[in-house]
């Protein structure tokens, strides 16, 4: 009944790194902790500073269904961004979304009419979407130079290289 208990209320936890450290040290059993993690994956892995990404959502899990509402939100507030900065529409039906291809049960959802932020979020079933935020990185950010990507590259597909070094 614990991990079903974590599950439902770690993604009502604020997103600081403190407390889900807190919250994720309630675990009884390695099991209890495996079982948890697998079902938190969508959440655990979401950067609301880089949400560019293909997701597949069940609806149903609530730390999925968590993250489906912080797209929802993120959406809303890119959209109200670019028309305040004066951006061009770069949606893919013209109704200024960072959504794409978003279905539901399989189906297309969006149209020109109706964005995925306006959109009533069920609470069941598959939900998948791609998601492209209009916000790269910050400004002092600097550029991995081409040799050390190389290198870095390089270490990573080394079939020496231990399985742990590869994260």
């Amino acid at each position: 009944a614990k991990p079903k208990c974590l599950v439902n209320l770690l993604p009502s936890i604020l997103r600081e790194p403190g407390w889900y450290y807190v919250a994720q040290g309630m675990y009884s059993t390695t099991t209890e902790c495996v079982s948890c993690r697998t079902q938190l994956q969508q959440l655990i892995n979401f950067r609301t500073g880089n949400p560019t990404g293909h997701y597949k959502l069940d609806l149903e899990n609530r730390a999925e269904l968590a993250v489906a509402e912080m797209l929802k939100l993120l959406d809303k507030w890119e959209v109200l961004m670019d028309k305040k900065l004066d951006r061009p529409d770069i949606s893919a039906v013209a109704n200024r979304s960072h959504a794409r291809n978003v279905h539901y049960q399989g189906k297309p959802v969006q149209n020109k009419l109706l964005a995925f932020a306006d959109w009533k979020l069920p609470t069941h079933d598959k939900l998948e979407l791609d998601y492209c935020s209009s916000f790269g990185p910050p400004n002092f950010a600097k550029a991995l130079a081409w040799p050390a990507f190389d290198q870095l590259l390089g270490v990573a597909h080394n079939p020496l290289c231990d399985p742990a070094v590869k994260v």
